[in-house]
């Protein structure tokens, strides 16, 4: 045959004959590279088709399907991972996908774990807007949808809290249960159930309260003639609960002004009108501890007598 009847690339050609310039083959009635090489116009030669991550030309398809070139590399398309040993690209996996962690075969920012598309430890997976987010501390912004604070947090109202039986320790990143009346607390937050306060170390009411065991609670300490308990201090110091009534002690009187209980005068000592604070019998005449104008004070029993006509 005529050298000048050979045919070019995508010429028509016979396969009857060689009928082609080298290193082209009549395919399908056309010059063409063999099967698996591609034409490179600027040398006129065949050359076999680029794998993963060899040089390719953008120019021309160089690259064994499905792999396309890109940067000059015979790539996986946008979205896609290679898997060797199928020689396939497959698309990247999303949150809990089945995944392989032999390659880059999650979306980013996942990774392969146990076999599944998730996020690295202390993350979780937001599904609103595809991302990766630290597992919130104490106080911290929180997604009631999903499990979004560190253990042993957990999302309330918004925030990472303890649950409400709980109270949190920062020194140990931990929840403690909140304290009952008498149980060991932390004075630098709230470890005590309410009403309680943490004094010295141990939940207790707080010092205007008293606690009553019937009804767990912290009720007011009674001022003088209130009501009370005989069980426990239930009334204001320095009184007593004396027959389920606020008083002083025997022998004591009470003075409304400055809410004391001070000793009753005994005879010709100082004392007030205004309430009884004489022992019996005497009574606060001009401001002195005094027997009635009917008696006169007997020294050698220390009592009143009365006046003989």
């Amino acid at each position: 045959m005529n050298i000048e009847n050979f045919g070019r690339y995508k010429e028509p050609c016979s396969t009857a004959v060689s009928s082609c310039y080298l290193p082209l083959t009549c395919e399908t009635g056309l010059c063409d590279c063999e099967l698996h090489h591609y034409y490179k116009s600027d040398s006129n030669t065949c050359t076999i088709y680029g794998r993963y991550k060899e040089t390719c030309s953008a120019a021309v398809t160089s690259c064994y399907s499905p792999l396309i070139c890109a940067s000059g590399l015979c790539e996986c398309e946008t979205n896609h991972y290679y898997k060797a040993d199928h020689n396939t690209c497959n698309t990247f996996g999303r949150y809990n996908e089945t995944c392989s962690a032999a390659v880059s075969s999650c979306y980013s920012p996942l990774l392969c774990a146990s076999g599944l598309c998730g996020c690295e430890t202390n993350h979780y997976y937001n599904t609103d807007n595809n991302t990766c987010n630290t597992f919130g501390r104490y106080k911290d912004p929180c997604s009631t949808s999903v499990i979004s604070c560190n253990s042993p947090l957990s999302c309330n109202s918004g925030l990472c809290e303890c649950e409400t039986t709980q109270y949190y320790d920062a020194d140990y990143n931990t929840c403690n249960p909140l304290g009952r009346y008498k149980e060991h607390c932390s004075t630098a937050v709230i470890s005590c159930y309410s009403p309680f306060v943490c004094a010295s170390g141990l939940c207790e009411c707080d010092t205007t309260h008293y606690y009553n065991a019937d009804s767990n609670t912290c009720n007011t300490l009674g001022r003088y003639k209130d009501s009370c308990l005989t069980a426990v201090s239930s009334c204001n110091s320095p009184l007593i609960c004396h027959s389920g009534v606020c008083e002083c002690e025997t022998n004591l009187f009470y003075n409304a002004e400055h809410y004391t209980c001070n000793t009753l005068g005994r005879y010709n000592e100082t004392c007030s009108t205004s309430i009884n604070s004489c022992y019996s019998p005497f009574i606060c005449v001009s401001g002195l501890c005094e027997c009635a104008t009917t008696h006169y004070y007997n020294e050698d029993v220390s009592t009143c007598k009365p006046r003989r006509c």
